[in-house]
């Protein structure tokens, strides 16, 4: 039984005409005194969390509240918010079959205005709560596909695409995670509306002395600094950067590894390194309270990903000038420019990531040339506010309707 308890939706054809594919902000006055309910399944130290907590005091100047209401215990790494956007989260994960009634609960003690689900897995309980809790209109963001989401079942995938449609607005964070939305689980295009990640250029810039941040680092070594930011998941790809620097030209390059993040792999690149890359300097540094003085006192910042929707690292590097190579996945190629704001490779080919590991090893000023580019880039296309001046103008919209 899929979300029965729901009225029907209004036909996608009548709301189409109230959308924009791309959100961007509005001139009118902005609502006041708004509590928006921030529906997350963990807040964690990940991308999605650090966007929503780096958003929500530029979405304040706009009269909106966020209330983050996660689904489980905050993690401790989790990244700090202001008194003004408070974190709720249960001392023990409710109850699955009382998962919508404990949601409910929570956004009638905030008073919350309106919920926004990020993520697929939430989106049926969190529905079903708005309805509870008095028909609370709903946006949800989507991220991108991982691998557990694009495996999931078929059950789970109609109850996604179910639930999808009683949403009043369905946000991505790419075109390319728009098309996969709306090829996958059958929504419109012109039903989803794209607000890419954004990044501070006041907090990410370049820096005019690498060699102090790399003091600031206590960095010993002469090397050439590679730097790989994520958590250590398969999704990551870490184990083809391992690949692509065992072999071939990156081989044959001087140069220091460093890892940033935490170890959701049980140990497995840290295996692999060892065996790989023998009498190599590289460093596991699990997650940092900020990274600014990694993107500045590294050479290159590498991101071999199986899939992205908008990587924050990504913006967060380009926006300190740092010379970017990832693969061609989710939403990289929107932010990254191949040739001209970094280097972009297939994903899983380990062969093609070591040749650009090489070129940008072996020709500096170049890779300074496309980092100050991407700078550029990032600063004009990817600020911080405007994702939360679109993302206000969406909730002004529903409200205001």
């Amino acid at each position: 039984m899929i979300l029965k308890f729901l009225s029907p939706p209004v036909p996608s054809s009548a709301r189409s005409a109230a959308r924009r594919r791309h959100a961007i902000p509005e001139s009118s006055a902005p609502v006041r005194d708004c509590t928006v309910a921030q529906v997350i399944g963990r807040w964690s130290c990940c991308g999605l969390e650090l966007q929503l907590a780096r958003q929500s005091p530029l979405l304040h100047r706009f009269g909106i509240c966020s209330r983050i209401l996660s689904s489980q215990p905050p993690e401790s790494l989790a990244p700090l918010t202001a008194d003004l956007y408070p974190i709720h989260g249960p001392q023990s994960r409710p109850d699955r079959r009382r998962i919508s009634h404990w949601f409910a609960e929570q956004f009638r003690v905030m008073r919350a205005d309106l919920v926004h689900v990020r993520g697929l897995w939430l989106l049926p309980d969190a529905l079903r709560a708005a309805r509870l809790a008095g028909d609370l209109p709903t946006v949800v963001s989507f991220h991108g596909f991982d691998d557990a989401s694009r495996g999931a079942s078929w059950w789970r995938r109609t109850r996604w695409r179910r639930a999808l449609q009683f949403c009043e607005r369905r946000i991505a964070v790419s075109r390319t995670t728009a098309l996969d939305l709306s090829r996958t689980l059958a929504v419109p295009m012109d039903e989803i509306d794209v607000i890419y990640n954004g990044v501070d250029a006041n907090v990410f810039s370049p820096t005019p002395d690498r060699l102090a941040a790399r003091r600031s680092l206590r960095l010993t070594n002469d090397s050439p600094l590679l730097l790989c930011v994520g958590s250590l998941m398969p999704v990551k790809g870490h184990d083809f950067l391992i690949d692509a620097l065992s072999t071939g030209p990156a081989a044959a390059r001087p140069w220091q590894l460093s890892f940033v993040g935490q170890d959701a792999w049980e140990g497995t690149i840290q295996r692999l390194a060892a065996q790989r890359l023998p009498g190599r300097t590289v460093r596991f540094l699990g997650n940092q309270p900020d990274l600014l003085p990694f993107y500045r006192a590294a050479d290159a910042l590498i991101a071999p990903s199986r899939s992205e929707g908008c990587s924050n690292v990504l913006l967060e590097a380009a926006a300190c000038g740092l010379p970017t190579i990832a693969t061609t996945v989710g939403g990289t190629p929107e932010i990254i420019d191949d040739g001209h704001t970094g280097w972009l490779v297939p994903p899983a080919q380990p062969e093609l990531l070591g040749r650009a590991v090489a070129e940008c090893l072996d020709n500096p000023d170049m890779g300074r040339r496309r980092g100050l580019a991407a700078c550029a880039h990032v600063s004009r296309n990817f600020s911080l506010e405007r994702a939360a001046a679109s993302t206000a103008a969406i909730y002004r919209e529903i409200l205001q309707a």
